[in-house]
């Protein structure tokens, strides 16, 4: 029964505030009972480069709602893992197509009481990723730059990409 032993550590976040690397896992719904009434709202897992050397990845989530309206999260959400394209108005978008799909996230701590943890809150293009098209794009229209920047990506990263999800066997499978 010695081995039933635990110790109390300090409670830590586990990433400082910040834009970080980092790949999408997995989707699921996530299905919420708050009093008598309950939600379904989609749970997003993501792998984030905490240190590039040493390599260090952690694994966090993050949450948005199951709706999908222009600039709704969700919908800022997909267009940061379609390496800066907007969905169309009327046209599905199949999140399973995401997974795989590299971007850059902003954490920040969120604290109550004495707790504190790290949230992603927003979600970026990839690093090299300039321009990103509008929900109605027009040929006259210039490409509008991505505001966001991170100092470093990963090795190897094919941000031009949109068609079909970059494979999940890479650098993140074996962490």
């Amino acid at each position: 029964m010695d081995d039933l032993n635990v110790r109390c550590e300090e409670s830590k976040p586990l990433l400082e505030p910040g834009v970080y690397e980092a790949k999408l896992i997995s989707i699921e719904k996530d299905h919420r009972q708050k009093g008598s009434s309950s939600y379904t709202q989609f749970k997003w897992s993501f792998k984030i480069l905490k240190n590039k050397t040493p390599k260090e990845i952690v694994d966090l989530s993050g949450v948005t709602p199951m709706t999908m309206t222009p600039n709704s999260k969700l919908f800022i959400w997909v267009t940061a893992l379609q390496n800066g394209v907007k969905p169309r108005i009327g046209q599905e978008t199949p999140l399973a197509s995401l997974i795989g799909k590299r971007c850059r996230v902003l954490i920040k701590l969120d604290q109550r009481g004495d707790k504190t943890w790290s949230q992603i809150v927003e979600l970026y293009a990839p690093e090299g990723i300039a321009a990103v098209q509008s929900a109605a794009p027009s040929p006259q229209a210039p490409p509008k730059a991505n505001p966001a920047k991170v100092e470093d990506d990963f090795d190897g990263v094919n941000a031009s990409s949109t068609t079909s999800p970059e494979p999940v066997d890479d650098e993140f499978s074996d962490i």
